[in-house]
């Protein structure tokens, strides 16, 4: 309830114009479902969620690791590190299984964007595993990603130190293994 005798009735027609956005320098592309945020700040609300593959025009700025982006024609702010000049969906009619990778093209959407966002960023890494059998449900879901290291035996003095469960990948030493939530 509003008790009329803290309002006030405002002369007709005049309604606030929204701030023009400012200009734009080019267009990036969600990898993952996105968080549209209203400053760059950590205490920034969330005002939508856009899903991966969308365009985004960019101001150019970056504050505090998020990128601002011109979203329904008002600035806010997204991670910047999951924007990428290339769409992530393009060609989704093809494979995602390229390079020797098996099991990616029955992923769940987020899991999809872990391989996008691993492709885009590191594009040495090649070779990534998704759907299998397995008892355990992260990969038999399509919710899991293996990404394989390249020459991982000549960096592995540091490592994920664990019981020996009897060979490399079973020990996680050839690979990040990325479980995502379902969406």
């Amino acid at each position: 309830w509003v008790t009329t005798r803290y309002t006030r009735k405002l002369s007709g027609g005049h309604q606030p114009q929204p701030t023009p956005a400012p200009g734009t320098v080019g267009v990036r592309y969600a990898l993952v479902a996105l968080d549209i945020r209203t400053s760059s700040g950590p205490k920034a609300k969330t005002i939508a969620e856009v899903p991966m593959g969308t365009d985004l025009k960019i101001t150019g700025k970056v504050r505090n690791g998020r990128a601002q982006v011109v979203y329904r024609g008002a600035t806010y702010w997204v991670t910047a590190r999951y924007l990428s000049r290339h769409d992530p969906l393009a060609g989704s009619t093809g494979s995602l299984n390229i390079h020797g990778s098996k099991g990616l093209d029955k992923l769940t959407p987020y899991a999809k964007g872990i391989v996008a966002m691993v492709r885009s960023k590191y594009p040495k890494i090649k070779v990534m595993y998704g759907v299998r059998h397995s008892r355990l449900p992260d990969h038999r879901d399509g919710l899991a990603v293996d990404i394989m290291l390249p020459n991982y035996r000549a960096n592995n003095a540091l490592g994920w130190r664990i019981a020996d469960r009897g060979s490399d990948n079973a020990n996680h030493r050839n690979h990040v293994h990325v479980t995502v939530k379902r969406a």
